[in-house]
């Protein structure tokens, strides 16, 4: 068997058909590449807004850490004011009360000194 004109004909439309569908191919894939490199930038660009986003978000809670006091300090600074001033209620009733039984000897005193004052000037002589 013998390969005839027209079966090299065949053959060469054949290669032709196959080179056309390997260069559709080609640039295809150069197509693709150049998208899928876009892609890739695109999603680098919103990766890196989305972190830049991320860190300014990172740096005002930082910010307000540094306003707020800590959970423990606020509680340890509390129960020691708590304790001061329960000193100073004691100490203030301490103090209230020491007046009061002063204020109360003072008029249990004055109180003598008027019983006996009455008391002499009913029984002196009258002039």
């Amino acid at each position: 068997m013998s390969i005839t004109e027209d079966d090299w004909k065949l053959i060469a439309e054949m290669f032709k058909v196959r080179d056309t569908a390997l260069e559709h191919f080609q640039n295809m894939q150069r197509t693709l590449h150049v998208l899928e490199s876009e892609a890739l930038d695109k999603s680098t660009d919103d990766i890196n807004r989305r972190l830049e986003e991320l860190n300014k978000h990172r740096e005002q809670i930082n910010q307000e850490r540094s306003i707020f006091l800590p959970r423990e300090v606020y509680d340890r600074e509390h129960t020691s004011l708590e304790l001061r001033v329960k000193g100073l209620e004691i100490t203030r009733g301490q103090i209230k009360g020491e007046d009061m039984g002063k204020s109360a000897v003072y008029a249990t005193v004055m109180g003598i000194v008027v019983i006996l004052v009455q008391i002499v000037l009913h029984y002196l002589p009258a002039k």
